[in-house]
């Protein structure tokens, strides 16, 4: 495993879908609108340059200048447990080191349980509101 961070945007649409699908995630059916949406967001991806895959990665969607949502963060499941997904969140911190609100979202408390162990904390009675 030869893993390299990259915030370049150097993967193709077919290998950014096939990691989406293997990853489990159900947003993989989104398609060309999922990779728009990629590369309209900030992307830090794990490479592995042995297989030649993206081994994860994190997107970003901010304002340029206050607020930044983390949107995804997704570890393949053979690269699981490995420290990749510690890394990426140390980079979006680096990133958005000025910005005074860098949220992440959790869909579960699992992912909210790993969030806060990474320094994020859980906002009481915060709502967040889907249409």
């Amino acid at each position: 495993m030869n893993i390299v961070y990259s915030q370049e945007k150097n993967f193709t649409a077919e290998a950014l879908l096939d990691f989406f699908t293997k990853s489990g995630n159900p947003d993989a059916k989104y398609g060309e609108a999922l990779v728009k949406a990629m590369n309209n967001s900030t992307v830090i991806h794990a490479w592995d340059k042995d297989a030649d895959e993206i081994a994860a990665l994190i997107s970003v969607i901010d304002d340029g200048a206050t607020t930044a949502y983390i949107r995804y963060l997704i570890v393949a499941p053979n690269y699981r447990g490995k420290g990749i997904n510690d890394e990426l969140i140390a980079q979006v911190k680096a990133k958005y080191a000025d910005y005074p609100f860098v949220y992440a979202f959790a869909p579960d408390d699992f992912h909210a349980s790993f969030f806060t162990k990474l320094g994020f904390n859980v906002i009481d009675n915060m709502k967040v509101l889907a249409r």
